[in-house]
This record gives structure tokens, C-alpha cells and sequence, in this order.
């Protein structure tokens, strides 16, 4: 039977969205740093380079783990920049690089999937007298705990976590000084809240998908630029320990409803309560991802692709990209469409 609700994609807007009563703010606060907000992660990653740049006359290299979305590479190619490559994949318990950045370089690291990256900080915690920074990628980690403490700049965002077409933010120890923000894309916003209020009203899905993909293509101009007005109120209507508590509840069900499954396998195998997920990521049998996605799809199940592989990656992390799916949990649902997704895998691989 296909399911009639989405489950998974793109947060929808409703109007009762704007008129919750809450205390709290979406907006993490990390110790010790002081923060700006800006619209996307491209743009607090643009910020935190520029102010780097600006200190720090030997500049001229980042280093990427190989395993990372495009859009990373995409900024900071075209920034002019040298980019560098070390090797690092989710659930990784050691740095096996042998890596030394030079003076003034710059490393990125990424806390993968709402998991702290166990093997990148204890490299870290080896190399604390360095003359080099350190960028801490929390975009897919903003909530989870004893993360956020090492990065000279941190980076966030907030499209993946809740309704708003935008918002992000950089949190740092010492900027240089302040940057110039251009205003909000309203283009950009108009297209997202457009596309989320028709998802919403599960119509017209074709227009819908179109105004997202023309609005990621705006994101490219890295221009940074102010959170919009209609995302910080989004932002300050939510609920963020009930939608935690929901996170990791719906990853224990599906760990729970999943382990019996031989062609599917948890990247992460425990969670405990200072960790907040994203997604589920799973790994699947050789050679039966896309068959699945395109299975869950056609039962309106969304499931990303973290990420597509690129010319630089090890054999690892491309094995990993070819076989890496991300399971939907967040707050919008509970045991009824985590219960839905198991069934559905479990009957993929038992009629397969």
C-alpha cells in the first residue's frame, strides 16, 4: 500500500507555524564564541574565510575532507582558493592521514549526520600548538552536545532542522572585524516559501520542486547576505526539546526495526541523549541503493543522497557514497512513519 503522506524532503510552511507561543529560539549557542547570523552555510563559510583572510597574510589553502558535499568545494573554488584533500568518512574512529597543514592554512571539518566526529577531534587534541585554523562544519550537528569545541569559526544552518527558507550562522572567539551582510534574496525567499506552501497543500508537485531546484541555483552567486525576516519568526516559533526528543526516539526505532535486516547496516550503531540526528544514514547492500530509493520513493518516502562522490574521493568514501542512503526522522513524524519505513524496506528486501 503507498503511503498518502510524504514522509521526508523539503519542510513545508503552514500558517499556524508563524503563531506558535514559545520560549525558546532555534539559534544554538556554543561556549565561548560569539556569533553572526547570515542566510546559508555557503555564506557563513564565505565570512569565516574573508575575516581568516584578512589576519593572516599567508593564506592560501583549505583542507577538505573527501568525503563532504560539493557546494563546500563549490565556495571555496571559487574563492580562488587551494584546496587540499584528507581523508575522513562518518563513523570514522581514526584519522589515518598523515597530513601537516602549513602556517595560516585553513582545515574543515565536518561533524557527520548530528554525530561528533570522534576521529578528526582527537587529531585535534593532538596537534592544540598549531599555527593553522580550524573551520567546525555543525551544519548537520547544530543541537548535539560536546560539539562546537574546537573549531576557530563554527558554522550552522538551519534549513534542514525547520520550516525557514533560510538562516545560518557563523560563531567565532575573535573576528577581525565586523563583515558587510547584503539584504535578503527576496527572490530566493519567495521561491522557497512559495514551494513549501504548496508542498504543504501537497499540490502541484512539479512547480513546487521546480521553484526549490531555481532557488538552490541563487545560493551559488555567495553573496552573504542577512536571514530573512520571515525565517527569523519561524525560527522563534519552535519547540527545539520536543523535536530533539522526537529525533532520537524515531533513530531508535529504526535502528530497533532495521537490525535484523543483513543488507542494511546503521553507519552510526548507538546514539545516546547528548546526540541529535539528522537523518538515519544506512549503508545497503552492494549494488541495491538506487533500486531502494526509487522502491521508497514510489511510496512517497524521500530519502536524500549524502553526498554524490567527486574525482577527488578515496576508494572509501566512494564505496560509501555508492551505498549510502539517509532514512527521514525528523520532528514532523513519529512511530507510525518510522513503523511505514521499516515495513517498507523489510518488504524490499524480502520480495528482492
Amino acid at each position: 500500500m503507498i503511503s498518502e503522506q510524504n514522509i521526508g524532503g523539503e519542510f513545508e510552511i503552514y500558517p499556524n507555524d508563524f503563531l506558535m507561543n514559545s520560549k525558546d529560539s532555534a539559534w544554538p549557542i556554543f561556549k565561548n564564541k560569539e556569533s553572526l547570523r547570515c542566510n546559508s552555510g555557503r555564506s557563513a563559510l564565505v565570512i569565516a574565510i574573508n575575516d581568516w583572510k584578512k589576519s593572516h597574510k599567508d593564506f592560501r589553502s583549505v583542507w577538505l575532507p573527501d568525503f563532504l558535499c560539493n557546494s563546500i568545494y563549490k565556495t571555496i573554488n571559487n574563492l580562488g582558493l587551494d584546496v587540499l584533500w584528507y581523508q575522513n568518512k562518518p563513523g570514522d574512529n581514526e584519522f589515518i592521514d598523515n597530513i601537516t597543514p602549513k602556517k595560516d592554512d585553513l582545515f574543515l571539518y565536518i561533524n557527520y549526520f548530528g554525530w561528533p566526529n570522534i576521529a578528526v577531534s582527537n587529531w585535534l587534541d593532538l596537534n592544540k600548538k598549531r599555527s593553522w585554523g580550524v573551520i567546525e562544519d555543525c551544519v548537520q550537528s547544530p543541537y548535539t552536545k560536546d560539539v562546537g569545541l574546537v573549531g576557530d569559526y563554527l558554522i550552522i544552518s538551519m534549513r534542514k532542522w525547520w520550516p525557514s527558507p533560510d538562516g545560518a550562522q557563523i560563531h567565532y572567539k575573535n573576528f577581525v572585524e565586523k563583515q558587510h551582510l547584503h539584504d535578503s534574496d527576496e527572490v530566493f525567499i519567495s521561491q522557497r516559501l512559495i514551494g513549501k506552501l504548496n508542498r504543504g497543500e501537497m499540490k502541484n508537485e512539479k512547480y513546487y520542486l521546480d521553484l526549490f531546484s531555481k532557488s538552490e541555483q541563487r545560493l551559488d552567486l555567495n553573496l552573504p547576505r542577512k536571514c530573512s525576516y520571515l525565517s527569523e519568526k519561524l525560527l522563534s516559533c519552535v519547540n527545539i526539546s520536543k523535536a530533539c526528543k522526537q529525533r532520537q526516539q524515531n533513530w531508535k526505532l529504526l535502528q530497533e526495526g532495521l537490525e535484523i535486516l543483513p543488507d542494511v547496516k546503521m553507519i552510526f550503531s548507538s546514539i545516546n541523549n547528548k546526540i541529535i540526528p539528522l537523518v538515519a544514514p544506512i549503508i545497503v547492500s552492494e549494488n541495491s541503493r538506487d533500486e531502494l530509493r526509487a522502491f521508497l520513493l514510489n511510496h512517497k518516502i524521500f530519502c536524500p543522497i549524502h553526498w554524490t562522490s567527486m574525482d577527488h574521493w578515496s576508494n572509501e568514501s566512494l564505496e560509501m557514497s555508492q551505498r549510502i542512503l539517509s532514512l527521514p526522522l525528523d520532528q514532523r513524524y513519529g512511530s507510525e512513519q518510522m513503523n511505514s519505513i521499516i515495513k517498507i524496506i523489510k518488504s524490499f528486501y524480502i520480495e528482492k
